[in-house]
């Protein structure tokens, strides 16, 4: 899958091309890659939007890797990456929590809202849930912060993405 988002960050249109090789499900481990082709001439329309790329990795209910990509566009400076979850437009569920909030189901995978905790399927191994990571420069960092958190924030131009895995 193959996605192509266009942002505008200072003045400087990049194109952000997603492409998901492998991710991490039953002990194989989990690289997203993005690669980065920078162009001189701004190309997103609207003065003062702002936009935030989303990927979100998971199995169907038939076992079948689904990849969801999304560009976001919004008006503040910046969103926590839970406001950027629930403006998605995917099937959200989650729990305020200590971190800020633990994400339990997204996109009808994960613990829906009948069960006790957001770590349903994390009660004994393998351990599935929902693991969050923010674009960096040099590659992919693990969130130290649930997606509430005043320190999960993203803002023009950053890219999150949220893997259910063990």
């Amino acid at each position: 899958d193959q996605v192509t988002l266009l942002f505008r960050k200072a003045d400087v249109g990049i194109i952000v091309t997603m492409k998901l090789l492998t991710y991490l499900r039953s002990q194989r481990w989990v690289a997203l890659t993005i690669v980065f082709a920078f162009f001189a001439i701004g190309v997103v329309a609207g003065q003062g939007e702002n936009k935030v790329g989303l990927v979100v990795v998971h199995d169907d209910e038939s076992g079948n890797e689904v990849t969801v990509t999304r560009c976001i566009s919004f008006e503040e400076d910046q969103l926590t990456g839970l406001q950027l979850l629930e403006r998605s437009g995917l099937e959200l569920h989650y729990k305020p929590d200590a971190t800020g909030a633990a994400v339990c189901r997204i996109d009808n995978s994960g613990c829906g809202p009948e069960a006790s905790t957001c770590f349903c399927q994390c009660q004994d191994t393998p351990c599935f849930y929902w693991s969050y990571w923010h674009l960096e420069p040099d590659g992919w960092s693990y969130s130290q912060f649930g997606a509430g958190h005043a320190e999960s924030v993203v803002g023009h131009g950053d890219v999150d993405a949220w893997v259910w895995s063990e």
